[in-house]
């Protein structure tokens, strides 16, 4: 959960590569927001909460390059899940599980530090709390889990 935030994700992955003793194994986690799913009647307005959202990663669409660049930095991927965060019917605003924390949390202070009007941020509160209240709420996003394993031969420097 950590690698859309890297600039130089070669690098870290060629580094990882480097401490890793032959046959030792590496585990990644990171998300995908270009799959991220919401039910709303607004998609301008989600549009921008979106790029909002995505404003703080340096690759928000980052594991789909993962299988490639864990090859070029030595490593053998060898094993890929997907584990869908998901929220649906009633929600709870405190945000106590991800995809709750992330519409009732998470959007308005991203929100608000990338300039949206304080409109869209309450307009996205009223609707996604009241899809909860009918039990029609829906959010979901996927996160990726990488194996890969240092072979015999040596890594790639970036």
């Amino acid at each position: 959960q950590v690698l859309l935030y890297v600039r130089d994700v070669p690098k870290a992955l060629s580094e990882a590569c480097r401490v890793l003793r032959p046959g030792g194994r590496l585990v990644l986690c990171d998300t995908d927001w270009n799959s991220l799913v919401v039910n709303t009647a607004d998609t301008g307005r989600f549009q921008r909460i979106f790029a909002a959202c995505c404003s703080t990663f340096v690759d928000a669409h980052l594991p789909p390059k993962l299988p490639g660049l864990l090859r070029t930095a030595g490593l053998h991927l060898t094993s890929i899940r997907t584990v869908p965060m998901m929220a649906a019917g009633s929600v709870n605003v405190e945000g106590t599980a991800f995809m709750e924390n992330w519409a009732f949390r998470t959007v308005p202070e991203k929100a608000k530090d990338f300039g949206l009007t304080n409109e869209d941020v309450e307009a996205w509160l009223c609707e996604q709390q009241s899809l909860g209240d009918r039990s029609a709420f829906f959010a979901c996003v996927h996160r990726f889990m990488f194996l890969a394993i240092k072979g015999d031969s040596s890594c790639s420097l970036p």
